[in-house]
């Protein structure tokens, strides 16, 4: 488990490809734009790698109260068992970084992941929804 560097680029931007059509999402994989958001979270947020995983994602305020901030979890894969291990690295981060709360999606095409989530503390918070026209 380590920070992640421009070398990882294109390994996270491979993993990126393997969950986009995993989750079988609306819309065509573009590895440009990928890779250009992964050096902007690697400045501006965190990306944590292992040897087949990398979780990463961005500290935001609540709308309502700038005063809470939370780390939200922006992508999260793992090939090598190491998911929990990286979720705990993430939150790690998010407690030096001084945040109130930490934020995952799991995706309905993995029930699995909520349950884990679950017992882990997490609560859920919303569903999301989309329409694709």
């Amino acid at each position: 488990m380590r920070p992640a560097t421009p070398d990882d680029i294109p390994a996270l931007v491979r993993m990126g490809q393997d969950f986009h059509d995993l989750a079988e999402l609306p819309w065509e994989y573009n590895r440009d734009a990928t890779a250009t958001a992964l050096l902007n979270m690697m400045k501006n947020g965190c990306v944590i790698v292992s040897d087949g995983g990398a979780i990463g994602g961005i500290i935001g305020p609540a709308w309502s109260n700038p005063e809470w901030t939370y780390a939200c979890e922006l992508f999260w894969w793992s090939e090598d068992g190491s998911g929990l291990k990286l979720l705990r690295a993430f939150e790690k981060w998010a407690r030096d970084e001084g945040v109130n709360e930490v934020r995952v999606a799991s995706m309905s095409v993995n029930p699995r992941a909520a349950k884990i989530l679950d017992r882990m503390g997490y609560a859920a918070l919303e569903t999301t929804h989309g329409k694709v026209f």
